[in-house]
């Protein structure tokens, strides 16, 4: 009984407190503040007599903007992040434009020099010396990083053919500042048609042939055959031309082939970031960083076209090992 009775004035009392509750006896008032209106201390907690002597001077509220005001501020808000988004695209496209024009008059200035000492020099050692100063002296001047990996994979005295991706009008050259100097350069052979280049790229020894496909140019591989047979180096780009398209196109056969007839090893060749920096159809340039990778000698080891596609597809795995562009072939 007594246990009822205790029962029966604690639901009294919890009655009591909910109509309470209910009734809104439990605040003298409610108030709708923005926010930050409600006075805190520095760990979070609530400054409760701060709080009431605002409330009651009635200043509590006294910060609540108006909603014209909010709305312009959730404007301004969200306009703020676009538009320094757009500043930072401005400023990096005013560091490309000042770059491809710095990448201009730096290769106005560099590139008659070369030209003319490059046709004046006796020998062709001479020439592809200074050449290979002239890239890496290019290459400080607009703060291009040029990085050569898999040095002690050059033959020191042995011939041996060089394939390499071709991605840009700055492969040659590139590889002419990394190349040991007793190589030749194998370029298509529309380039004999212009007088500038002609008279450059063959003070450098390069030989021009009408296509790189030896099973479909007998007279082009008896050149190439003959060059090697001298102790000549051959730096070839098996994929004989490049486009905006990246990725590793599909290789010809004609280093293979004659690595095969002449029992000289491929070394195949890597070219990063040429691409990036001068890829076809642009004259503008951006700043990229170059990367040679210089892979081991790949040898023959038996004889026939078996034997040279054994190479090619070797070859063309070394090359996609170190290369960041997908391969067109499959």
């Amino acid at each position: 009984e007594s246990d009822g009775k205790i029962l029966e004035q604690l639901h009294s009392q919890v009655d009591q407190v909910t109509s309470e509750l209910l009734l809104g006896n439990s605040a003298d008032e409610i108030l709708l503040l923005p926010p930050h209106s409600v006075l805190k201390t520095s760990s979070g907690k609530i400054r409760r007599t701060a709080c009431r002597e605002l409330y009651e001077q009635g200043e509590i509220d006294s910060s609540h903007r108006s909603i014209g005001l909010q709305l312009f501020r959730v404007a301004v808000t969200s306009i703020l992040p676009q538009l320094k988004k757009f500043f930072l695209s401005l400023q990096q496209r005013s560091r490309e434009n000042l770059f491809a024009l710095w990448a201009w008059i730096t290769f106005f200035i560099l590139a008659p020099v070369s030209w003319i000492t490059v046709v004046a020099l006796p020998q062709c050692s001479w020439r592809r010396g200074f050449i290979g100063k002239v890239i890496q002296l290019f290459s400080l001047m607009t703060a291009i990083p040029l990085r050569v990996y898999g040095t002690q994979n050059l033959p020191s005295d042995k011939t041996a053919i060089f394939v390499c991706n071709h991605a840009s009008y700055l492969d040659g050259i590139i590889l002419m500042a990394t190349l040991p100097d007793s190589f030749s350069f194998v370029a298509k052979k529309e380039l004999e048609n212009n007088f500038i280049a002609r008279v450059f790229l063959q003070r450098i020894g390069t030989i021009f042939v009408e296509r790189f496909d030896i099973q479909r140019g007998a007279s082009d591989a008896e050149l190439l055959l003959e060059q090697v047979k001298k102790g000549h180096s051959l730096v070839i780009f098996p994929e004989g031309t490049f486009t905006r398209i990246s990725g590793l196109r599909p290789f010809r056969m004609g280093a293979f082939t004659t690595s095969v007839e002449t029992n000289t090893p491929i070394i195949p060749v890597t070219l990063r970031g040429t691409r990036a920096i001068l890829g076809a159809a642009t004259w503008y340039p951006r700043h990229a960083a170059i990367s040679i990778n210089i892979g081991q000698p790949i040898y023959p080891h038996d004889s026939g076209w078996n034997e040279a596609i054994r190479l090619r597809d070797k070859a063309r795995v070394e090359i996609l090992k170190h290369y960041n562009e997908p391969d067109l072939a499959q």
